[in-house]
């Protein structure tokens, strides 16, 4: 986000963001990248959950009232969705809008015709995309057959196909008709089907992998173990997660990050599209700027409204916060406090209760175990308020394709690297992967569950990957740990910019990022603004006021698409326009703003990063062969056949399932076309694959090393017996190899370098947006096609004029 804003010269920009630590993060992550570099944040507002009403009101009149044209919105997509149906309803127009990964590629935006108007242009960041071979046909190929005893299948089921599976004996399956045992998910188009666009999942393929590798070298290496800095080998019996690396990777470690940037622009159909038009990794920003569609519905950005020379207002101060590192969201290894304590073994008891929240949705024993977080459910339980028994926390409802899609990611990743007879030869991985509804508390307890043994089956994880939002992620390695986007302000010259970021980690780790990226190149916050999801509504209304009384024309938005989407509604409700939007990967590739036609006259021209995309060979026939029948007992399975085919698989027995008629049994995954199957876009979905593919890596590197450690800081060699994951993170952090692709992954004190997308979104012929991917960011090099941005003004013509700063902001600063 800080890359584009520099890239383009907007030096007065606004940003509105989550209320929470994703938002405040990324906000404060963004002021200290451009710190420095000329780019000030005009105004930053804020969007909570719980008030949002009244944040997007209070959100909307600063981008109604402020200067600013420029806006970055670090928020959830249904946020952001309102947010811009706000500003359309005030017919606030002109502000480029920069989409955070959180909405910047929302289907849900993207296809919403009351955005259309205000989301073309729009500009985000998206988490890198790539393909994982065979994961489409592993995921086809599932059935609840398969998995008697799987609960998770029958659900999916359920959710598909609206029948109720064989076992199925929930509630809501009861109310479902039964299936006929033909369903099947080879012609399937869902969410959990689609394959084609695999973000998160890569990134846990990727992490996997990592672990793999990692153990592989503990696990392979011999010789007596030195001091205690050096990587111990070890055996599958005593292998310890602090073997793997030393603390300082848990707490300050990073990975290298790669997005995509994507833009909104208009598609055949009508509706809008994001395109990735950029890549960038690491610091690396290569972007097609002449392929983004500017806010404007333009190929060129120009105008008055959008220039670095805008006055501007006095920047906002921002705390100072630790950022963010990627590895802290993709991987997070529990220290030697929690692996290593014999007394966890001896006093572990088996957790007898078929429907604890300490059960795993997906599981499968191996020599070694890898745990998974996934939001697999999103809907919280009400707990009892009767006060008539002690409280406790519910398994969460509402199964999510896109979430089970993601732990279907981390399965395959597993499966394929057992069929690997170079990594890891002779250990067999297996997995817990557990439900973390998308919220700390259960996020926690299920970590805590996993690395404690207190499961079902007593064993503990010697790594865990998880979980996908920010929150939970810091939660959790701040927890475990101590048990054991500027290129693109400096590229086009945008020293004046604002920020809107949500209130959590995310947003305020984000913001401090961007500050010290840009630190000493001119760029300089106008304002800071957060959006809270617990008071969405005034934030928004906050932001809103910011915005359109701000001078800043570039606005960095890291903040979740729906929070966005409430934002831009607001500030097209005021009719505020002209703003240049940088889109955080949050919601830079979202569908649902995109698709938005009330979205449209504000959203044309954003300027977002995207994690990168990648395909993943053979995803997508995974997750076509996707069957109930194929485990009869996953509760996961007939819930997806639920919602995708509405109708109650056999065995499906939940409330829900039994309210749909049954399966008729024909039902498949193989032509089904969703967000489950859609593997056209693999971001996140890329990631966990090779979260995977690392973890498998360092593990065969463990397993198989050989010689004398002679210090505590080179990596020990391990059995399967006595494998510890502080050891396996030291080989972790020399992890290297190549993908199916030719994607070369190499971990160096847990960095690994870092791709992203750069996307200008941009009309359609069909009236919509649609994201472009016009550059690249590969570590800190960026490649963009500036001739193909669109800007916000409409145009591919971006004109940037240094003013001379006020002599209050002089002092100030």
């Amino acid at each position: 986000m800080a890359q584009l804003t520099k890239r383009f010269g907007w030096t007065w920009v606004d940003a509105i963001a989550a209320d929470n630590d994703y938002g405040h993060l990324a906000i404060q992550a963004f002021s200290e990248e451009v710190r420095g570099g000329g780019v000030c944040l005009a105004f930053f507002a804020t969007l909570s959950r719980k008030r949002l009403e009244s944040d997007v009101l209070k959100a909307a009149d600063v981008v109604q009232s402020s200067s600013a044209r420029v806006i970055l919105v670090f928020a959830w997509y249904t946020d952001v969705e309102t947010l811009l149906l706000e500003l359309i309803r005030r017919n606030v127009t002109g502000r480029q809008f920069l989409a955070s990964e959180a909405w910047s590629t929302s289907d849900r935006l993207l296809r919403n015709p009351a955005l259309f108007r205000i989301a073309r242009g729009i500009l985000g960041v998206a988490i890198r995309s790539a393909p994982i071979p065979g994961l489409e046909e592993h995921l086809r190929s599932l059935h609840p057959s398969h998995e008697p005893g799987s609960t998770l299948m029958r659900e999916l089921w359920e959710l598909l196909f609206e029948c109720k599976p064989v076992g199925g004996n929930s509630s809501a399956l009861q109310l479902l008709p039964p299936c006929v045992e033909t369903e099947t998910l080879q012609s399937v188009q869902s969410a959990f089907t689609a394959a084609s666009q695999l973000r998160i999942t890569y990134n846990i393929y990727l992490a996997v992998y990592a672990v793999a590798l990692a153990l592989h070298r503990q696990l392979s290496c011999t010789g007596n173990n030195g001091t205690d800095r050096s990587p111990h080998c070890a055996t599958t019996e005593d292998l310890q997660p602090k073997q793997l690396g030393d603390e300082i990777y848990i707490e300050r470690g990073d990975i290298r990050a790669v997005y995509d940037i994507v833009s909104w622009q208009d598609s055949p159909g009508g509706s809008l599209k994001y395109v990735t038009i950029g890549k960038m990794e690491g610091s690396e920003l290569h972007m097609n700027d002449s392929a983004i569609v500017w806010v404007d519905g333009t190929n060129t950005l120009h105008g008055k409204d959008l220039e670095a020379g805008a006055q501007r207002e006095a920047a906002q101060p921002s705390s100072a916060m630790s950022p963010l590192s990627f590895l802290q969201w993709l991987l997070v290894l529990p220290l030697q406090t929690w692996a290593m304590d014999g007394s966890l073994s001896t006093q572990c008891q088996q957790w007898l209760y078929s429907n604890s929240l300490e059960d795993p949705s997906l599981s499968q024993d191996g020599d070694v175990i890898l745990g998974g977080l996934f939001p697999i459910y999103i809907k919280p339980v009400a707990p009892d308020a009767t006060l008539t028994k002690p409280p406790k926390i519910l398994k969460c409802q509402g199964l999510q394709a896109r979430g089970l899609r993601w732990a279907q990611g981390m399965v395959f990743a597993v499966e394929e690297i057992n069929q690997n007879p170079y990594l890891l030869p002779g250990v067999k991985l297996g997995y817990r992967i557990m439900d973390s509804c998308g919220q700390y508390p259960w996020s926690l307890r299920g970590a805590l569950a996993l690395v404690s043994g207190r499961n079902q089956t007593c064993s503990k994880v010697l790594a865990l990957i998880g979980d996908a939002p920010s929150t939970q992620c810091i939660i959790l390695s701040r927890t475990l740990g101590p048990l054991g986007i500027p290129l693109l302000a400096k590229r086009f010259g945008w020293t004046w910019v604002g920020a809107i970021v949500s209130n959590n980690d995310y947003g305020l780790l984000a913001i401090q990022a961007f500050s010290e990226e840009v630190k000493g190149a001119g760029v300089c916050l106008s304002f800071i603004t957060t959006l809270s999801r617990k008071r969405l509504e005034s934030d928004v209304l906050k932001a809103a006021d910011v915005v359109q009384s701000s001078s800043a024309r570039v606005i960095l938005v890291f903040a979740w698409y729906t929070d966005v989407e409430t934002l831009l509604l607001e500030l097209i409700r005021r009719n505020v326009t002209g703003r240049q939007f940088l889109a955080s990967e949050a919601w830079s590739t979202s569908d649902r703003l995109l698709r938005n036609p009330a979205l449209f006259s504000i959203a044309r021209g954003i300027l977002g990063v995207a994690i990168r995309s990648a395909p993943i060979p053979g995803l997508q026939e995974h997750l076509r062969s996707l069957h109930p029948s194929h485990e009869p007992g996953s509760t996961l399975m007939r819930e997806l056949w639920g919602l995708l085919f509405e109708c109650n698989p056999v065995g499906g027995n939940s409330s829900a399932l039994q309210l749909l008629p049954p399966c008729v049994g024909t039902e498949t995954l193989q032509s089904v076309q969703n967000i489950f199957t859609d593997i056209s876009q693999l971001r996140t979905t890329y990631n966990i694959y090779l979260a995977v593919y690392a973890v498998a890596h360092a593990l065969h590197s463990q397993l198989s090393c050989t010689g004398k450690n002679a210090t505590d800081r080179s990596p020990h060699c391990a059995t399967t017996d006595d494998l510890q994951p502080r050891q396996l993170i030291r080989h972790l952090n020399q992890v290297q190899f190549t993908t199916q692709l030719g994607d070369e992954i190499h971990i160096e004190r847990g960095d690994i370098r870092a791709v992203y997308d750069i996307v200008s979104w941009h009309d359609t012929p069909g009236g919509s947006l649609k994201y472009v991917t016009i550059g690249k960011m590969e570590g800190s090099d960026l490649q963009m096609n500036d001739s193909a941005i669109v800007w916000v003004g409409g145009t591919n013509t971006h004109t940037a004029h240094v003013s001379v700063w006020p002599v209050f902001v002089i002092e100030l600063m």
